[in-house]
């Protein structure tokens, strides 16, 4: 490659190399802390009693009219 005349002066390079360290030390060698895992193990517990199974479809069918409210289908 050669060198370009006129492209950026030495105050811009030493700019930009400054804030390419900032952001990514470690092409700098610099070792940056590691972010900690998430706990492994079970899932997010529920806070509600889970509801009986179909009970989202059978409400859904209720707000779309296809099931008559009197209907003794619950």
């Amino acid at each position: 490659m050669s060198p370009m005349v006129g492209d950026a002066d030495e105050a811009q390079i030493q700019a930009a190399a400054e804030a390419l360290r900032v952001r990514r030390a470690e092409l700098f060698g610099e070792v940056r802390t590691p972010v900690p895992a998430a706990p492994a193990g079970r899932g997010p517990s529920r806070t509600t009693p889970s509801p009986k199974p179909g009970a989202a479809g059978l409400e859904m069918a209720r707000r779309r009219g296809l099931v008559p409210e009197f209907s003794d289908a619950r």
